[in-house]
């Protein structure tokens, strides 16, 4: 039956069955809070998520913990999960931390590949290109980060002034999209981290939500504190 997978404010991940509710199994991190969204393994036999200062990698079919990666801060945000590219030879996790680091995690066996410094938290999600080479965060040192995947080279940074929580979205054109605490969302050419556009959000709403682009990538969707969708 298949099954979903849940986190709440006492330190575990659950397991429940969509068909009835019911338990499948919990996980405990032995932390006071879980924060980080859980994402499934690209082979769906995995889940990666943060809890307390660790990421965590979970077996799907029973709860049971198949390893763990230490960072030197809590972590809020979630993970992204990748497989497929060409310079590693399993899936890989990129998650940030309020180490302020973007760390690149092996999946099969929880090794750290690489770690990006930024100048601030990252509580924001990465969010990687059509071809897998970029990976996209933003940081609260106010900075949109571009890192190449393979190695954790910075490539660009593009200044926004003010914290970044959200994740950022990236649409068919090429063009990345981040919203900001000082009521702001950016767009920005992918390829050189340079601005297109960028849109304030009126009455001092600040952009904590992560913004949405359309199929047709004609329109980006964003939600804010002043109680609108933009």
């Amino acid at each position: 039956t298949p099954s979903t997978h849940t986190r709440e404010r006492g330190g575990k991940l659950y397991a429940i069955f969509t068909s009835d509710g019911t338990t499948k199994w919990t996980y405990n991190t032995e932390y006071l809070h879980v924060f980080s969204s859980p994402a499934i393994s690209v082979n769906n036999d995995v889940v990666y998520f943060g809890g307390g200062f660790k990421i965590h990698a979970v077996r799907l079919s029973d709860g049971s913990k198949l390893w763990t990666y230490k960072t030197m801060g809590i972590v809020f945000a979630s993970p992204l999960v990748t497989s497929g590219q060409p310079h590693f030879d399993s899936e890989t996790i990129y998650i940030g931390s309020d180490d302020r680091l973007l760390h690149a995690i092996r999946g099969s066996d929880g090794e750290k590949l690489w770690g990006y410094q930024t100048a601030g938290e990252i509580q924001s999600s990465p969010t990687i290109s059509a071809d897998g080479s970029t990976i996209f965060v933003g940081s609260n040192d106010g900075t949109l980060h571009a890192v190449r995947s393979r190695d954790g080279v910075g490539i660009w940074k593009f200044p926004t002034g003010a914290s970044i929580k959200n994740s950022p979205a990236i649409s068919r054109d090429g063009t990345v999209f981040i919203g900001t605490e000082n009521g702001m969302l950016h767009a920005v050419v992918t390829m050189s981290g340079q601005a297109k556009w960028t849109y304030q959000i009126h009455g001092g709403g600040i952009v904590t939500s992560s913004p949405a682009v359309s199929a047709s990538g004609s329109i980006i969707y964003v939600g804010a504190t002043d109680r609108r969708l933009h």
